[in-house]
This record gives C-alpha cells, sequence and structure tokens, in this order.
C-alpha cells in the first residue's frame, strides 16, 4: 500500500511516517504536487545475493603469490629505514615520487 503526504507533513510527523513504513507502507512525498522521495521499509529494497554471479569476473594471475623481484624488496627497506631514521610516516606523495623517479630511470615498477 503507497500513502501520499507532501513535505511539510512529513517533516511535522516524521516519526510517525517511520513507524507507518516500519509496519510495511509505502510513503511518497510530494512537494508542488510532484513526487521527490519514497520511503520504503528496508527489506522493500534488499536484494538477496546468490553465491556465483560474479564468476569469471575477477581473475588472479598464476604468479599471484611469487616473491617480489630484489628491486622492489630492497625499496621497501630503503623506506622502512628512512621512516624509521625520521620517526614520521612518508605521505602518498612521497612513495609516488620515490615511483616516478623509479619509472625516469628505466626500472620497472
Amino acid at each position: 500500500m503507497s500513502s501520499t503526504v507532501n513535505a511539510s507533513q512529513a517533516r511535522d510527523h516524521f516519526f510517525q511516517l517511520l513507524d507507518r513504513v516500519m509496519a510495511g507502507e509505502e510513503i511518497v512525498i510530494m512537494k508542488a504536487g510532484k513526487p521527490v522521495a519514497r520511503l520504503l521499509p528496508a527489506a522493500s529494497y534488499a536484494q538477496a545475493r546468490a553465491p556465483g554471479t560474479g564468476a569469471g569476473g575477477i581473475t588472479t594471475a598464476p604468479d599471484f603469490d611469487a616473491p617480489l623481484p630484489e628491486e622492489i624488496l630492497n625499496r621497501f627497506d630503503r623506506l622502512a629505514e628512512r621512516m624509521s631514521a625520521e620517526n614520521e610516516a612518508f605521505s602518498e606523495e612521497d612513495v609516488e615520487a620515490d615511483l616516478r623517479n623509479a619509472k625516469l630511470k628505466g626500472r620497472s615498477v
């Protein structure tokens, strides 16, 4: 069942409208004679998720868990040393600058 109320009625009687919605009623809020919003019970729009609906959409590379190249491991070590020496965290900009510098020097990242 659906009912309509104007915006000022919705403002003045909001908690009463919530009680009606919780009881299963749908409320359409009107402004200047036009519908602008709907209040629905939460269960009415929740959709059950079915297992397997995303099958084939995500793949994992065969070498996903392969050890990282030595160069990348060394870069992490250098960053960790700098962080402990300076006793502060690096910003995202610092890390991005390091990555850009590595790319400019022809290193793969």
